[in-house]
């Protein structure tokens, strides 16, 4: 068993009425590299609740509910955590689904029947994930450094470079007095 030092920790929201699914998706993540925060939803009311205590890693949803599916599902991770990445496990979707949800934002869909796949699919999400989010702060920064240097060019005193200067290191790296804490 690897070092509990070395594991990845995440935070999964796991929406499932099979209180059996639940216990293996928690079996399979206990077995692997990962240590995980697993918050379980079994219908729309939990899961909703649940996104509004903050953020997730990573979410896992079933695909049919009563009164509820995964595109709903998907809508409300993408309404309130849009780059979180979002898997389908189901044991129903069939081929015309999974290929819409895909298209509509889901990361991945694994059927339940195949769940071993669970665990790489995660892994490859979350890489994805972490690539796309470091692409987007790499464009932030070099959108600031450009702004930078157009503002800069045009600063007729030193205290008016040193005010750009601050705020463009204020949206490079957001912090405040409890920071140095």
């Amino acid at each position: 068993m690897p070092n509990q030092k070395s594991k990845t920790i995440l935070r999964i929201l796991h929406l499932d009425d099979d209180a059996m699914d639940h216990d293996l998706v928690t079996d399979l993540f206990r077995r692997s590299d990962f240590v995980c925060e697993l918050v379980s939803a079994s219908n729309a009311a939990e899961f909703e609740s649940a996104l509004k205590t903050g953020r997730f890693d990573l979410v896992i949803s079933d695909y049919a509910f009563p009164a509820y599916d995964g595109f709903a599902a998907l809508a409300a991770v993408k309404a309130s955590q849009p780059d979180t990445p979002f898997i389908v496990l189901s044991g129903t979707i069939g081929e015309e689904r999974a290929v819409e949800i895909l298209k509509q934002g889901a990361t991945d869909y694994v059927l339940k029947d195949r769940i071993e796949r669970l665990i790489p699919v995660v892994r490859r999400a979350l890489g994805e994930t972490a690539e796309r989010v470091e692409r987007k702060r790499a464009e932030m920064r070099g959108a600031a450094f450009s702004t930078l240097g157009e503002k800069l060019s045009s600063a007729k005193t030193a205290r008016e470079a040193a005010e750009i200067i601050v705020k463009v290191a204020d949206q490079l790296s957001p912090w405040d007095a409890c920071f140095f804490s």
